[in-house]
């Protein structure tokens, strides 16, 4: 079986952390000097405990603040927002929300460019990597390295084992783990690769790739790469 390329689509949610006041929520910086990172957090959807944004942004937050030294933390809920000075000093932006037609991306996408052309890092957290292919799939792979396409890419629950990892900051300290889980495979890489680093790899079971077709079921290349 070929190796399939998959995004890191997991985030565990072990708290809620106390509601805002404000939709906009900072943690204090530890100097002057130190680097922001701005979360945008999309508005509640999928049920209770399901696709939590606001409390998974939070909850990376506080991670952040607690264990970065000089790291300064702001958290946006209900998407994007309307006056975007949050973003004027900002040195990465991680959004966290639903995907597709309904990405809270996509009115935002000049923007968010303008973001990029600057230099500020953006990372993109389970549906939130999936754009409609034709209107935002060429921006985000440039931005991030790739993308969930529909009709390309599938997302069943599977148990995915990882065994190996590179020699990357991102992964020191991982030892072997499964999980199961909602993993995304087949995704709309850039070619080649270029400018990726796969950080984790599986291999997923060929009951994950037998399913009815669908935009997020399964296709006819990801059914024909079972062997």
């Amino acid at each position: 079986m070929r190796l399939r390329r998959v995004f890191v689509s997991w985030c565990m949610l072990s708290m809620c952390l106390g509601l805002a006041t404000a939709n906009v929520v900072a943690a204090e910086k530890a100097d002057g000097t130190g680097k922001k990172i701005v979360f945008v957090a999309g508005k509640p959807s999928h049920g209770f405990a399901s696709h939590e944004h606001n409390a998974g942004c939070k909850l990376l937050a506080e991670w952040l603040k607690k264990g970065v030294d000089g790291v300064e933390t702001v958290v946006v809920t209900g998407g994007w927002p309307e006056d975007f000075s949050v973003f004027d000093d900002a040195d990465a932006v991680v959004q966290f929300s639903d995907g597709g037609g309904g990405n809270p991306m996509l009115p935002h996408l000049d923007d968010i460019q303008k973001l990029i052309d600057r230099g500020v890092g953006f990372a993109c957290i389970h549906y939130a990597v999936e754009v409609p292919k034709d209107v935002a799939g060429d921006r985000l792979r440039s931005w991030i390295g790739g993308c969930y396409e529909q009709w390309w890419s599938v997302n069943p629950h599977w148990e995915a084992k990882f065994t190996v990892f590179p020699d990357h900051p991102v992964a020191r300290g991982l030892v072997p783990f499964t999980i199961a889980d909602e993993w995304y495979y087949h995704m709309r890489f850039r070619p080649g690769l270029e400018g990726v680093t796969p950080i984790l790899t599986a291999v997923p079971p060929d009951s994950a790739r037998s399913r009815p077709d669908g935009p997020h079921s399964n296709n006819p290349v990801v059914r024909a790469r079972r062997d």
